[in-house]
């Protein structure tokens, strides 16, 4: 029998529900009542057609028993509370035994089925129950909520909403701009485009996104960790809530979106932006062609990177690893210290100062070193020095005093460091100017 409604009905199993051209919600009860059969009694135990018909419609299963009888008599016993706890209301005898059914539902909304052999036609959304259901899209855009549980949510083609309610679920949209709300629970998303939104709730347990497509998170969202998902190149943008974020082995943009993130690249030659001084980079040797973008004022490269250049314009002050780092400058007067490693050094514009440590910190090359605005600044502990007086300023190996401490400039550019004097034979090449400009010792000063 074939029923088309415009408004509330409640009709037998087994029938085919119609909805006609309005947005309607199918809502599947097949609670038993024990009005004095034989029997066994289950939920889902009719074969139910709902067809939606024009509008936007929804199966809802939210209501469903979650107990099967099993027995032999039931004397006018039953339970009550739709969709909410059930409560035992016994006026006869039940002689046998109702044991949890404990079961979710599959809702195929592309395929035109759901679990008890239902049928269903033109449905654009489901409703699960409270237990651990599968419920699947068409090719249309979908409303699907799996209430409680831990439910898996596929949005299939078109652009969806997907809810997950309580418990863990599995949220993937599809294709399409799809919005993904996670609900309590640990919930796991899969993100294949850019347009697509993950929506979680602080306390919401610990979230995951896999993602193929460029991921920013949404502003307020509590996800824990975005991870860089196939073997594309993927851009992954935190949101300021101490999230993880995850590269893949290409080459990935990781942005810690202002908050305190900690961030792998995980293979490849990836860039890292960093605004927040707490944010973590974590890189293992030999993974990759590593930098990290920064406008902080301050920004130390941790182990494994080789890039670092400020995007600011005020003053900064970068240093390098143990590496041969390329450091770069902003608009300010900045500072660079290229510390272990054979560095280059290019300070932009502003007043800058190339620090350097010791002579064991490798050979650092200056790049743009501008005479009478840049200086050259030599530790003083790790040079030996107390003051620059009496440290003289020679071409090439030309020999000094005995004793006197001594700066050796060649036609390449590079400088060397004689703390003895005398001979250039003990000095220790340290830096070097690019286009050897004119230098005199008052660009040189102590840090």
């Amino acid at each position: 029998m074939e029923t088309e409604f415009t408004n509330d009905f409640v009709i037998d199993p087994g029938e085919t529900l119609k909805g006609g051209a309005g947005n309607d919600v199918f809502q599947s009860y097949t609670t038993d009542r024990g009005d004095g059969f034989n029997g066994t009694p289950r939920s889902h135990g009719f074969k139910d057609q709902f067809d939606g018909g024009a509008g936007f419609d929804i199966v809802s299963y939210a209501g469903e028993d979650p107990f099967i009888y099993m027995g032999t008599l039931v004397t006018s016993s039953y339970w009550g509370g739709y969709g909410e706890e059930p409560e035992w209301i016994t006026e006869g005898v039940f002689t046998g035994a109702a044991y949890p059914l404990f079961q979710g539902v599959y809702v195929d909304l592309g395929a035109g089925h759901a679990s008890g052999g239902d049928v269903l036609i033109s449905i654009e959304g489901a409703i699960g129950t409270a237990y651990d259901d599968t419920l699947i899209g068409s090719a249309s855009a979908n409303f699907l909520d799996g209430g409680e549980g831990n439910d898996s949510l596929s949005g299939g083609g078109g652009s969806d909403t997907l809810m997950g309610g309580g418990g863990e679920d599995l949220l993937n949209g599809g294709a399409g701009a799809d919005t993904m709300i996670g609900g309590d629970g640990g919930d796991i998303y899969f993100v294949d485009a850019k347009a697509d939104v993950v929506q979680e709730d602080a306390g919401g347990g610990y979230d995951t996104v896999y993602t193929t497509a460029t991921f920013v998170a949404t502003a307020g969202s509590e996800i824990e960790i975005v991870i860089a998902d196939g073997s594309g190149a993927i851009n992954l943008t935190g949101n300021g809530s101490g999230i993880e974020l995850w590269g893949n082995g290409n080459i990935n943009t990781l942005d810690d979106g202002g908050g305190a993130a900690a961030m792998q690249g995980h293979g490849g030659n990836d860039v890292y932006v960093v605004h927040n001084a707490a944010t973590q980079v974590v890189e293992l040797a030999n993974d990759g062609y590593d930098a990290v973008k920064t406008d902080l004022a301050f920004y130390t490269l941790t182990d494994n990177v080789e890039v670092l250049t400020h995007m600011g314009a005020g003053a900064f002050h970068g240093v390098g690893n143990a590496l041969a780092n390329v450091i770069t400058g902003g608009a300010g007067n900045d500072t660079l210290d290229g510390a272990g490693g054979n560095d280059f050094l290019t300070g932009g514009a502003g007043a800058d100062v190339f620090a350097f440590d010791n002579l064991k910190s490798g050979l650092d090359w200056i790049t743009d070193f501008k005479p009478g605005e840049d200086h050259i600044g030599l530790d003083a502990a790790g040079f030996g020095l107390s003051s620059l007086a009496g440290v003289l300023l020679v071409d090439g190996d030309t020999a000094t005093a005995a004793g006197v401490a001594t700066l050796h400039y060649y036609a390449n550019g590079a400088i060397a460091f004689d703390a003895n004097g005398g001979a250039a034979t003990d000095a220790v090449r340290f830096a070097g100017l690019q286009g050897h400009p004119g230098l005199s010792m008052s660009d040189f000063v102590l840090v």
